[in-house]
């Protein structure tokens, strides 16, 4: 990409409202982190044949704040604003187009208005870091065929293009280099990928209705935290798995003796429920293991002394480089149980 730079520039920002919604950081601003966190995306706009004039687009609350943002051809652009907690959307894609496949006209100097309806919605949780995703406008075509339609003003047909959605955490990595205000906020990060919108205010409950789904599925392998010891025992064991039981808040899957898996329980008005999974691996394999938890869970982690930490919404992931092992632990945490990783935390 010939342009580098920052989406947090002025010059980028064409239209602003109701700036206690969205603004951008201040050196030795200090803001409420009960009621605002740091939102982050970018927005990556690659060459193309098609379309070679800029693109608008929307940033709105649902409650309030809007900016217009502009993105040019061969642009790749990291916003970042002190934003409101609250949903919100990115929407509006609009531009000129004045190549002659699209125009059907003779030269470039016919234009014609373009404009998408399709639209991304998230959510900006306060206190935190909030990177939700880099869209990649990856390609046009003047006839229909990419994901994305673009319908042409005055004209019947339409033009496409290829939008994708994609996690980079490069992008945090420029924000801390170009952008040191932001590195300033020590604020644990979530990556939550912004995603496709409905046109309807049902968003922000279809949203809460999946935060609650996803609170309920985590945990370790097929078990939820909560779930009884009871139920654990009979499931291994259905499994045709080597279950000891300790005590009535701790048993071990024994089926591979040097690898076992220990599961605790807290004692919660006379049930034990799960809380915590201890997973004993080789030292060996530590490539393999860091390997897969980035994967699934990224390079933002918080290190204390030879200890690794992860955060998910509910869960904390530590892995331990032990003497003689590695020890893997996944415990059910609340959402503003631990400090989470934040932009000095990311794995290099």
């Amino acid at each position: 990409m010939k342009k580098m730079m920052l989406g947090l520039l002025a010059l980028f920002v064409l239209v602003a409202c109701g700036g206690k919604y969205l603004r951008e950081a201040e050196p030795d601003e200090v803001f409420d982190t009960k009621e605002y966190g740091i939102l982050v995306f970018s927005v990556t706009f690659a060459e193309n044949k098609f379309q070679e004039k800029e693109l608008y687009f929307d940033l709105v609350g649902d409650t309030g704040g809007a900016r217009e943002l502009r993105v040019d051809p061969d642009d790749d652009l990291v916003f970042a604003f002190v934003a409101k907690a609250g949903y919100y959307r990115i929407r509006n894609i609009k531009g000129v187009n004045n190549s002659p496949a699209v125009t059907r006209a003779g030269s470039t100097k016919e234009e014609r208005e373009i404009y998408t309806e399709r639209q991304w919605s998230f959510a900006v949780e306060p206190g935190k870091f909030n990177y939700v995703g880099n869209i990649y406008i990856k390609d046009f075509d003047h006839q229909e065929g990419l994901n994305t339609k673009f319908q042409v003003s005055q004209e019947v047909y339409t033009l496409s293009a290829q939008i994708e959605l994609r996690s980079r955490l490069a992008d945090l990595v420029r924000l801390k280099d170009e952008r040191p205000v932001y590195a300033t906020y020590k604020l644990p990060l979530i990556t939550r990928l912004m995603e496709e919108a409905n046109s309807d205010k049902a968003r922000a409950l279809d949203y809460i209705s999946k935060a609650k789904q996803e609170q309920a599925k985590e945990g370790y392998g097929d078990f939820a935290w909560g779930v009884s010891i009871e139920e654990v025992k009979s499931y291994l064991e259905q499994k045709n798995q080597e279950v000891l039981v300790l005590s009535a808040t701790h048993l071990i899957d024994n089926t591979r003796a040097m690898n076992p898996v220990e599961y605790f329980f807290a004692a919660q008005e006379g049930r034990s429920l799960l809380n915590k999974v201890v997973v004993h691996l080789d030292k060996a394999g530590y490539d393999q293991v860091m390997t897969s938890i980035i994967q699934k869970y990224g390079k933002a982690a918080k290190q204390e002394g030879e200890s690794l930490l992860w955060f998910t919404s509910f869960s904390k992931i530590t892995l331990e480089n032990k003497e003689n092992e590695l020890l893997l632990t996944y415990e059910g945490v609340g959402v503003e149980q631990a400090p989470r990783p934040g932009l000095d935390d990311l794995i290099k």
